[in-house]
């Protein structure tokens, strides 16, 4: 093993400080500002799960017509998916 490269120790040892500075620069982001940022990405990861959802759930409805048999699992657990976010993101606009 060369001198040059970092042991296994060295590397969580930067990892961790490495988390820890995000942590703490998210932490002076005024709590408003980081509700809302949640808001936004909850919004759009379930506008992007029901899209998904919707997509893949017309093309198992074609391969079913088609005779290939049901393939909905993908499709709903992409609404399932879509429902939490939702919920999430209404459990964070009620905390304002």
């Amino acid at each position: 093993m060369s001198d040059e490269s970092p042991s296994t120790l060295q590397t969580l040892q930067r990892l961790l400080s490495l988390l820890v500075a995000i942590w703490l620069l998210w932490e002076m982001i005024p709590e408003h500002r980081r509700m809302a940022w949640r808001m936004a990405i909850l919004r759009a990861a379930q506008e992007e799960c029901w899209r998904a959802s919707r997509g893949i759930g017309h093309l198992a409805m074609r391969a079913e017509l088609a005779g290939d048999g049901q393939r909905y699992i993908i499709s709903y657990a992409l609404a399932r998916a879509a429902e939490r976010a939702r919920a999430a993101y209404d459990r964070t606009r009620g905390g304002l």
